[in-house]
């Protein structure tokens, strides 16, 4: 129902009925059953934004200057309409991009009064600020659509409103809200080979979740949550052995690579469901490829799977700038500015599962942002920038099984 609400479907009775009698992948792409028309409409909003998103924000800043955009994102609400959003000239900028889009007709422009720099200014200062006086920012959503920047803190709300109006100014867009950013750090194994998605557990006991096997300079690695633990702690896939970590960032990403010990079978897929017993059976995602850091949009549907699923979480990225700084068990500051907020839950043991859609590999989990008064949400960090970090060149996308 929550997936349904937040992609603007019909979240009627009827609607769940049709959807239910449906004969279609939807529940492979998005976790859910949908019916026909929702299923074509959804996979028609992809299309838009890969067709026509990194065009549009490329052709503002390039044309018109960065301090002119505000955002870009698909309006899931409003009906699947790829919003671009700038601080003025918005017929002069609706014009231009009619020219360059694919799907003109699914374009609208609106302004807004702050830009994306501005906005992440204001960030940097307030994490900078909090950093000086020992205040507990432990999350912030910088959020394009409503254009303005939500802290979530366990101190005292009113206090927290007082401090941010003295450090940027009482009319800067900030809103506080309560709230705790926490690391959650599967399945049971269901059998080799090694692969995402499945239960992990190390010799200092933390259990986590496999985000994706990789390939580096030195042979295949598994990837998962930095915050997990630090380097050279052994990890197991439930009984099948991995290795020893021999790297673990915290700062700018959230990832750990552990490389797989020679000999070892390990394949492309991430376990999506698994029961035991008679009728025992697994259900896979086979990866494919893997998102470029600057192919996705607020708006665009991703999906997560963890220890705590039966099967994909989906829903839409609410925004690509979740900062966060909150301590993990070893007492490391885990930080970084451009988390993947979902709008999907995650719970303690879901650190390091994927992030993913449609065969595509898109980040690793990290934390979830726990809200009294809202939605729980989950924040992951970005594959391309993870790897990048953790010097680790590709997502594994050819099998099914390689031996090391």
């Amino acid at each position: 129902m929550r997936f349904r609400r937040g992609l603007g479907l019909n979240a009627s009775d009827e609607a769940l009925a049709r959807a239910a009698n449906a004969d279609n992948d939807a529940e492979r792409e998005f976790g859910v059953p949908l019916t026909d028309d929702e299923l074509s409409e959804l996979l028609r909003r992809d299309q838009v934004i890969r067709d026509d998103a990194p065009t549009a924000r490329k052709t503002v800043v390039d044309s018109f200057g960065g301090h002119m955009l505000s955002g870009v994102w698909m309006d899931n609400i409003g009906g699947g309409l790829l919003t671009v959003a700038v601080t003025g000239s918005p017929q002069a900028v609706r014009e231009k991009l009619a020219k360059v889009v694919d799907h003109p007709t699914r374009l609208r422009v609106v302004v807004r009064p702050h830009s994306i720099v501005a906005l992440e200014q204001i960030v940097t200062d307030l994490r900078a600020a909090a950093s000086k006086d020992g205040r507990n920012l432990s999350g912030m959503r910088l959020d394009e659509r409503t254009n303005r920047i939500q802290v979530a803190t366990t101190d005292d709300i009113e206090e927290t409103r007082r401090w941010i109006a003295e450090t940027v100014g009482a009319g800067a867009p900030v809103d506080v809200e309560p709230g705790e950013v926490a690391p959650v750090g599967t399945k049971s194994n269901n059998s080799p080979p090694l692969r995402g998605g499945q239960r992990i557990d190390s010799l200092d006991g933390w259990t986590c979740t496999s985000g994706f096997t990789a390939r580096g300079p030195n042979g295949y690695y598994v990837l998962t949550a930095g915050h997990c633990s630090k380097a050279d702690v052994y990890w197991d896939q439930v009984g099948t052995p991995i290795g020893i970590a021999d790297r673990s960032d915290v700062t700018g990403t959230d990832v750990l690579r552990i490389p797989v010990i020679v000999g070892t079978a390990l394949t492309n897929e991430v376990t999506l469901a698994y029961t035991t017993g008679l009728d025992a059976y697994a259900r896979y995602q086979t990866i494919t490829s893997s998102q470029a850091s600057s192919s996705d949009f607020v708006g665009q549907v991703s999906c997560i799977t963890g220890q705590n699923f039966s099967d994909l979480r989906c829903g839409e990225i609410i925004t690509r700038s979740f900062d966060v700084s909150v301590r993990d068990s070893d007492g490391r500051l885990v930080s970084y500015t451009n988390g993947r907020e979902v709008d999907a839950d995650c719970s303690g043991g879901d650190s390091g599962g994927p992030a993913l859609r449609s065969g595509q590999a898109r980040g690793i989990v990290s934390v979830k942002v726990a809200r009294p008064t809202a939605n729980d949400t989950c924040v992951y960090v970005h594959i391309d920038s993870a790897m990048s970090q953790i010097g680790v060149t590709d997502v594994l996308v050819a099998g099914p099984v390689l031996e090391t």
